[in-house]
């Protein structure tokens, strides 16, 4: 059963056509040889993962998918800002540019980091140097 407020879809407003955005997180959780079970978390609530259940992942990720109608020039950055164990302060990663073009139906998975630490990821939306949609802080623990 997914969490509650897994997924947000944002749409721009006063245009004919809009740009929309799904957005969710996702974990594959591995419950036996070849079958694996997805696990949504509700983007607006901090998560903590034991190492455990980090033992049992085989990937954790962002989704999104952008439909873009008129095919203007859009991009997506990501950013993370991680605190692991042999980290005393947060350490923000370079915003990284994973999408830059004028597709008009686009999805892509970005994986999060599962070692052991505290995480702040977050998607961005642009056309041009406008910021469409922001995704942004949520937060998870790894222990």
């Amino acid at each position: 059963m997914p969490a509650k407020n897994y997924i947000v879809t944002l749409k721009t407003p006063d245009e004919s056509e809009p740009i929309m955005a799904q957005f969710y997180i996702v974990r594959m959780v591995n419950k036996g040889k070849y079958q694996y079970e997805p696990e949504y978390y509700d983007i607006f609530k901090e998560a903590v993962i034991s190492h455990f259940e980090a033992q049992r992942t085989t990937s954790m990720g962002m989704v999104i998918r952008i439909l873009n109608p008129t095919g203007q020039k859009l991009s997506l950055t990501y950013k993370k800002r991680s605190l692991t164990e042999e980290d005393k302060n947060y350490r923000l990663k370079e915003d990284e540019i994973v999408y830059s073009g004028n597709e008009r139906d686009v999805q892509r998975f970005i994986d999060c980091p599962m070692t052991t630490g505290k995480y702040e990821t977050g998607l961005f939306v642009y056309r041009e140097d406008f910021l469409l949609f922001e995704f942004a802080n949520f937060k998870y623990e790894v222990k």
